[in-house]
């Protein structure tokens, strides 16, 4: 499978630029209500990486200075939104809960006919190149006075620049950028989750059948089939079971999960040898419940399937693979699991006891909770930044 490999600092590459928000279907970005021609325009930097990458003397480049991080992180698979600085920052905050959000020292101003941008990290001079449109073909913002690069890591081209639509780098790999409905920021919610693959973490949305990918035990498995659901939140038609629960950085002890790790209510997280769904984890502050309000309009959920019942990493915790207590029927795209094995399996749950309640959660392992809520600094991020989540 493609990674990606034009990245600065490890792993930071622009992921998405929003040039054009006017056209059809268009897109409003800080959720103000209405779209506008450069309060919605937008650059989306990925941590493409397994780790956090410091922002500091990383800057952002069109033909003049766009952007310079003073400190702050990008946690592993999270996004960073640059808004032009008439954007409204709380909407913006509000519509896009996946993503840290900054807004740019000046306008961002970004030409739908072609522009070239770069990321720079300015202490070793390295530098990515993003460019789409007119520009195709020249490294623009390498040729303005005082641009702080001088080693040009890769470059990213496209001639598509359709109004109202985004121009993306596709997941699957480098030098394949698409144009699409804008995503600013959801990539890293849902889609986001990072499964523990024989070679590094991959992230879930990019799994494919019969890729290998490693149990908790470090054995490897391959994924039988990848399970799609998308749900509008706060609908009545979602059950109870697809809400969402957010289990922090470190909930679960010594650093696990690595970073924020979102799922379903009912889907089992592995502690202690029990597998107990999330739901029963909720304690309000290390694991809360995502409110309607803060998810955009619909998520995307995917269920990992595997030939047995496995335990496997996400995010660095343990959780399970998919067990059909649900049909497979109520995915969305249930035809192709049809088309490809013709009729559903039967899969035998994992032997191991299943909590599904708060009251039978061991006292032990809500205190474990407990101490990871004394010992972190969730109320303390870098004041220039709003960190978001990532997820399941």
């Amino acid at each position: 499978m493609p990674t990606t490999t034009n990245v600065i600092n490890g792993g930071l590459t622009i992921n998405e630029i929003g040039s054009d928000p006017t056209g059809t279907p268009g897109f409003d970005t800080d959720g103000s209500g209405d779209i506008n021609p450069l309060a919605d325009e937008f650059i989306e930097i990925i941590n493409v990486s397994s780790a956090p990458i410091s922002l500091a003397g990383v800057e952002l480049w069109e033909d003049q200075l766009v952007h310079s991080f003073t400190g702050g992180t990008l946690g592993a698979g999270e996004t960073l939104l640059i808004l032009d600085n008439t954007a409204d920052l709380a909407s913006a905050q509000a519509a896009n809960p996946s993503a840290t959000i900054v807004l740019a020292s000046g306008s961002l101003a970004i030409a739908n006919a072609g522009d070239g941008l770069a990321l720079v990290d300015t202490a070793s001079g390295d530098y990515v190149a993003f460019n789409y449109g007119d520009a195709v073909g020249g490294d623009q913002a390498s040729d303005t006075s005082g641009f702080p690069g001088t080693n040009l890591i890769g470059t990213d081209n496209t001639a598509l620049t359709p109004d109202g639509q985004s121009i993306q780098r596709d997941p699957a790999g480098d030098d394949n950028i698409v144009a699409g409905d804008a995503t600013p920021g959801l990539v890293c919610f849902a889609e986001g989750t990072l499964i523990s693959g024989p070679t590094g973490e991959v992230r879930v949305e990019t799994l494919e059948i019969g890729q290998e990918i490693l149990t908790a035990s470090g054995h490897l498995c391959r994924v039988h089939w990848i399970g799609r659901q998308t749900v509008r939140p706060g609908s009545a038609l979602v059950p109870a079971k697809m809400e969402p629960v957010r289990i922090r950085a470190g909930a679960l002890g010594n650093g696990v999960p690595h970073s924020d790790l979102i799922v379903t209510a009912e889907h089992g997280m592995i502690i202690d040898g029990l597998v107990i769904n999330a739901a029963a984890l909720v304690n309000g502050t290390t694991v809360q419940w995502v409110p309607a309000a803060d998810l955009p309009a619909t998520v995307t959920y995917y269920h990992v399937e595997t030939l047995h019942h496995d335990a496997i990493l996400a995010n660095g915790a343990e959780t399970e693979t998919f067990v059909d207590y649900v049909g497979r029927s109520a995915f969305d795209n249930y035809a192709e699991y049809v088309a490809l094995y013709g009729c559903d399996r039967v899969i035998r749950e994992m032997d191991r006891p299943r909590i599904s309640a708060a009251r039978l959660v061991p006292e032990e392992i809500k205190a474990r909770l407990r101490t990871a809520e004394s010992a972190s600094d969730f109320g303390s991020p870098d004041p220039e930044l709003r960190i978001g989540s990532s997820g399941r």
